[in-house]
């Protein structure tokens, strides 16, 4: 029976490694159609053959692009945080106040178990739909970005 469960779980790997690589793929893509321009070009001039060229390009392209996005995924899956918690603020028996903005404290532990606390407005932790479990990092803005989805929010 153990057997048969660690086959049920290789699926859900698989599923799950698009987001590991979801730069590296792009980056691929890009490198194959920047390639094959670049190749074409240097294969007319060099070969005075247009396929020649688009299978050299081709091929450069999409090496140097998945070494490109493999770095920037390494350094995003470096950079994230696992929400543990999210508490939200209690305004007691008065309300909310009109003038003020609802807001939640992530509680976030990094790859090394450091845990961080970090307030955000409560609209934005319901437009991203950030729930416990899910690994999320921070871009070049500040913004907060999903990096992977926790497995109950996967079965929905």
């Amino acid at each position: 029976m153990k057997k048969e469960n660690k086959k049920k779980d290789e699926p859900k790997e698989k599923s799950e490694s698009f987001l590991d690589n979801k730069y590296q793929m792009l980056y691929m893509c890009l490198g194959m159609c920047f390639g094959m321009s670049i190749g074409m070009a240097v294969g007319s001039a060099v070969f005075d053959n247009l396929s020649v060229g688009m299978c050299m390009g081709m091929s450069l392209g999409m090496a140097i692009g998945i070494g490109i996005g493999a770095s920037v995924d390494r350094k995003i899956a470096e950079q994230a945080l696992c929400i543990t918690d999210i508490l939200e603020e209690d305004f007691g028996c008065e309300g909310v106040p009109d003038d003020a903005e609802v807001t939640v404290t992530l509680v976030l532990v990094d790859v090394s178990g450091n845990e961080s606390r970090r307030k955000i407005p409560d609209r934005l932790a319901v437009e991203r739909d950030l729930q416990i479990g899910d690994r999320i990092y921070f871009n070049e803005n500040g913004s907060i970005e999903k990096y992977k989805r926790s497995e109950n929010n996967e079965r929905q």
